[in-house]
């Protein structure tokens, strides 16, 4: 199975995100004109000055004409900051709001499989270049390329208003550049594109070393990370080196088709004056224009290649967010409100898509039970479940157990919406899950996983983030989960502010068994119908996994509870425990049942994968 490719096109997605600032761009287009305009007048008034100068005309008449050039600079100047003023006030601040918006939406549009099944790291680096280049290419071709094409446009018709023969010497080089310049540039895309992927993976090692500081310090790798790191972007930028080297090498080529452009359009206006067809201020007014058109030629190769650049990294962004969601609510999804929490699995096989390799960088994952094989070439990936049926009542306790990668984590995954199965049918109180609007469902559902990932922010909100209005939750409520989570045991840690107080980024202040603690006071907080238990005691010590059974215990009372586990002491007593092997079920009932009439749930105990 593979994932659905992206549907629209780089351009369109372009468009859909610039069209609320069309209005607004427009008008600081207009503004843009005017000051271009307006500095068109100033090489016209120079050269009537020399003119005046080598006509001996009075010098009150220079005077006023160096009166209206002032008058062109201030009148430019008004211009650019009413341009400046309405940008602030309607794009600097508007569009960064808009673009991290519709990131944030598309980011959650996802299945929760495809968050669990992609490097966080990498996502974040091509979102975070993807945004800012969106803004830096609207910046760059309102401010930059319209202005320079502007420019040039308005300068050749003056100039050839005024001599048709040096207009034409004029345009014939500019259009020579600016057609060897796109060219080259539209070659150059795809290259940059490639390139821009490569210093992807610079990035996500970066951030790899980054995030994983602790191990690398423990591990004594401080020195060899640093060398592999150096090493990799030596090799990417090897690579840059070459492919800006071919730029430059093109670039400086047509600078100098620019440079003869300009030597003889000068020698036609000296060739002009001396045989009387134009004035001194006349040629002086002529070289500020073409000087004008010339300068921006080249400027435009500057702007392209910026403009290049960044939508190298808006495709790749557009290529990660534009895929379909692997799970999507169905047109008149079912909106669930409480539920008694029958779970049931219908003979449900599954095999983990495979993303496609342009529109994911790359596919991770931290458990094998959740890692496609394949490539983009071969769609077939290994098969998780298989023919996978069971029932869980209402108010039931169920525990999932097997050897790393049986499919336990699977199962959760399904119910979860991860993903929807591929064959068969995962119901909860007789509904299909996929006739079902997976928030009303979620909104139902508590999960405490292994790793509970907590804030960079107070106590008080990750234990109510999941709570339907957590502003209502007082504290004399926050006292109450917090003895049936067992937070009240380390109080004395907290402080006088108890739950106001910052935890650090994900929980750093806290030990890995109160974050355990905190997380299982999120899920009650959220008041579930199911609670899912996956793996929540596996890191922990003795003395850390007593008390959380002990809150594992105290949160499952009232409500449909799944364990998932390795320690006989979490799934003993459990109503139904549920044994996977290879990704089938292989036997289901209770501990005692289970030691006579099963025989690989009989290895696990022996081998004390589960331990007495």
């Amino acid at each position: 199975m593979t994932e659905t490719t992206p549907k629209t096109k780089p351009l369109a997605m372009l468009r859909t995100l610039y069209r609320p600032f069309f209005g607004i761009l427009t008008i600081l287009f207009v503004l843009l004109v005017g000051g271009q305009v307006l500095f068109l007048f100033l090489p016209y008034l120079q050269g009537k000055i020399i003119d005046d100068l080598a006509t001996h005309a009075p010098l009150s008449h220079s005077f006023m004409l160096g009166g209206i050039i002032l008058g062109v600079y201030l009148v430019a100047n008004i211009l650019n900051y009413l341009r400046e003023r309405y940008e602030q006030a309607h794009l600097d601040y508007g569009m960064p709001q808009f673009i991290a918006t519709h990131t944030l939406e598309r980011v959650f549009r996802f299945s929760l499989g495809q968050h669990i099944n992609e490097h966080s790291g990498l996502r974040l680096s091509v979102v975070n270049k993807g945004s800012d280049a969106l803004i830096a290419f609207i910046n760059t071709s309102v401010y930059s390329l319209l202005p320079f094409l502007l420019q040039i446009i308005l300068a050749t018709a003056a100039i050839t208003f005024v001599s048709p023969l040096l207009g034409g010497v004029v345009l014939f080089f500019s259009l020579i550049y600016v057609a060897a310049q796109y060219r080259y540039n539209t070659t150059f895309l795809p290259t940059m594109k490639e390139n821009r992927k490569r210093w992807n993976d610079q990035s996500k090692y970066f951030n790899e070393a980054l995030r994983n500081v602790k191990v690398i310090k423990l591990s004594a790798k401080e020195d060899a990370i640093v060398r592999e790191y150096d090493t990799l972007y030596e090799d990417k930028a090897q690579t840059s080196r070459a492919i800006w080297f071919d730029y430059l090498s093109s670039y400086y080529w047509r600078t100098t088709l620019i440079y003869f452009g300009q030597v003889f359009a000068l020698m036609v206006g000296v060739y002009l004056v001396s045989i009387g067809a134009q004035s001194p201020g006349s040629i002086v007014m002529l070289i500020g224009w073409m000087g004008s058109v010339f300068g921006n030629v080249g400027n435009l190769g500057w702007a392209q290649r910026q403009m290049i650049t960044q939508f190298s990294d808006i495709q790749i962004y557009h290529d990660a967010l534009d895929r379909e969601p692997a799970v999507k609510d169905k047109a008149g999804a079912v909106e669930l409100g409480s539920i008694s929490g029958r779970i049931e699995f219908r003979n449900v096989s599954f095999a983990y898509p495979i993303a496609p390799a342009e529109a994911t960088p790359e596919v991770s994952s931290d458990d094998d039970e959740t890692a496609g094989e394949g490539n983009e070439e071969d769609d077939v990936s290994k098969e998780i479940l298989r023919d996978v049926s069971f029932t869980i009542e209402a108010g039931e306790t169920a525990a999932i157990v097997g050897h790393s990668g049986a499919g336990k984590t699977t199962i959760v995954h399904l119910l979860l919406r991860g993903y929807d199965p591929d064959q068969g049918s995962v119901l909860v109180d007789g509904h299909d899950l996929r006739d079902v609007s997976q928030q009303s469902f979620l909104r139902r559902v508590g999960y405490v996983p292994q790793q509970v990932e907590l804030f960079d922010n107070a106590l008080r909100y990750n234990m109510t983030f999941a709570a339907a209005h957590p502003e209502t939750i007082t504290d004399a409520q926050l006292d109450d989960v917090s003895r049936k989570a067992r937070v009240d045991q380390f109080y004395d840690r907290l402080g006088e502010k108890r739950f106001d107080v910052l935890i650090g980024e994900n929980g750093v202040k806290l030990s890995g068994g109160e974050r355990q603690r905190v997380g299982i006071a999120r899920a009650l907080l959220q008041e579930p119908d199911i609670l899912i238990f996956d793996e929540a005691t596996s890191n922990l010590d003795a003395e850390n996994e007593a008390i959380i059974h002990e809150a594992m215990g105290e949160a499952l009372k009232g409500r449909t509870g799944i364990i998932i586990a390795h320690r006989l002491s979490t799934v003993r007593d459990a109503d139904r425990i549920i044994v996977m092997d290879g990704g089938r079920m292989v036997g289901v009932g209770k501990h005692a049942e289970l030691v006579e009439t099963c025989e690989p749930y009989r290895r696990l105990v022996e081998h004390q994968i589960i331990t007495v």
